[in-house]
């Protein structure tokens, strides 16, 4: 096990699990995507397998690329394709639906207009690109963007809209996650209540803070 993965608590036994929250989240951002069993995909850091599983669920065609060794070899185990860079995957392979939870961040930022072209050649015609970021024009974000050694570059809508637009890629929506008050547990929804309002506090001083810029 790395540092890394050890630091994340990401250990075997829970690899490519699914959880009720996991399970609600993705469909809430798929849910504008048809999966079904001819979705290529393709999850680009996939860490500990929740949203492979997911794919696996929705009898999707799955590849996955980590750097991680050990999280490769708990992939293929699971019987998953797996690879450590996008320059192993085959040529002739476009995809359907592109997954980054957490991983723009990871890459140094003269790296990533190259990387999203290379995003553009991987994406079929109508191909739907899903990342996930911390939000570096809001103070919520800080935490998260500044909570982790790892991490290089802030991503914030109008880099977005730049690297987008510089890939050839269309921009459809920036924004929030979706915070999933109910879960299952009836006894969480108060506090999911509280922090849904903190959520929307958010979304406003995202809107204060880029009044003046384009905001998606």
């Amino acid at each position: 096990m790395s540092d890394y993965d050890e630091w994340k608590n990401w250990n075997s036994d829970d690899f490519a699990t699914l959880d009720i929250k996991d399970k609600k989240y993705f469909e809430n951002i798929t849910r504008n995507v048809n999966l079904n069993s001819n979705t290529n995909s393709l999850e680009i850091g996939f860490g500990n397998g929740s949203f492979l599983k997911f794919l696996q669920n929705n009898n999707c065609k799955i590849v996955g690329i980590e750097l991680i060794p050990e999280l490769i070899k708990r992939a293929k185990d699971k019987g998953f394709e797996a690879y450590t860079d996008i320059s192993e995957l085959p040529k002739s392979i476009k995809f359907d639906l592109i997954v980054m939870f957490d991983v723009l961040e990871h890459i140094p930022q003269n790296e990533i207009p190259n990387f999203f072209v290379q995003l553009r050649s991987l994406l079929a015609d109508d191909g739907v690109l899903i990342l996930r970021t911390p939000n570096g024009s809001s103070p919520f974000g800080l935490t998260n963007q500044y909570g982790d050694v790892t991490h290089c570059t802030v991503v914030t809508g109008p880099k977005l809209e730049y690297w987008a637009q510089s890939s050839g890629l269309e921009l459809d929506y920036v924004g929030g996650n979706p915070y999933i008050i109910n879960e299952g547990k009836i006894s969480k929804v108060p506090s999911r209540f509280v922090r849904r309002v903190l959520y929307l506090l958010n979304v406003w001083l995202d809107e204060f803070f880029l009044r003046n810029q384009k905001v998606f």
